[in-house]
């Protein structure tokens, strides 16, 4: 991927969003907490910045993928459109 954008929002936090190939967009919002844990649907949570983060994807139809272990990372790819 090559990063278009990228900072350190703390120490152990990052944000960014980078072109994967020449049809394809990458967002990746990660820090190396606790993580989530596994048994917990992201889904069903009434938090406004999940489902916003869940909404965009919905609305996008595109993918959404969520790791759990050092941290939490989550990952949204959608295409590039001129």
């Amino acid at each position: 991927m090559h990063k278009k954008y990228n900072r350190k929002v703390q120490e152990s936090e990052s944000a960014g969003i980078g072109k994967c190939r020449s049809t394809s967009f990458v967002l990746s919002v990660s820090d190396n907490g606790i993580g989530i844990p596994e048994n917990l649907d992201i889904e069903s949570l009434e938090g406004l910045g999940f489902q916003l983060v869940t909404s965009l994807v919905d609305q996008l139809d595109r993918e959404f993928e969520l790791k759990r272990h050092n941290g939490t990372e989550f990952t949204m790819r959608f295409a590039a459109t001129e």
